[in-house]
């Protein structure tokens, strides 16, 4: 992987795990109304928390077999020819698996603190 994609890489990892704690920290009071005396705007909130969940699941995992099936056809074209090939596929679909999962935890950091 060249040094510029993994410099990409690493920020949006690191925006994502920033995105992630804000959202979690976030998410905490509404998680414990909801248990404890929920009301319809926790309750909602908790559905939508887990429908976001499974769907970013759904949509990386697809992402990720794509890739994965691009891969397969660059193999039987014989395209794939030394070790960087395999790092830069195996770096794509990683960056693929990671984009539904990015794109909702930073959109929920930004819904639920208004920054």
């Amino acid at each position: 992987m060249p040094a510029q994609k993994t410099v990409q890489f690493s920020l949006a990892a690191l925006e994502t795990s920033i995105a992630a704690s804000v959202t979690m920290a976030a998410r905490w009071p509404i998680l414990w109304q909801t248990f404890h005396s929920p009301s319809r705007a926790s309750v909602a909130e908790t559905r939508l928390m887990v429908n976001e969940k499974i769907a970013a699941m759904i949509e990386g995992a697809v992402a990720t077999q794509l890739a994965a099936l691009s891969f397969a056809g660059k193999v039987a074209r014989g395209e794939i020819r030394h070790a960087g090939d395999v790092v830069r596929a195996t770096a794509d679909a990683m960056t693929e698996a990671m984009k539904p999962a990015r794109r909702t935890v930073c959109a929920n950091a930004k819904r639920l603190t208004g920054i």
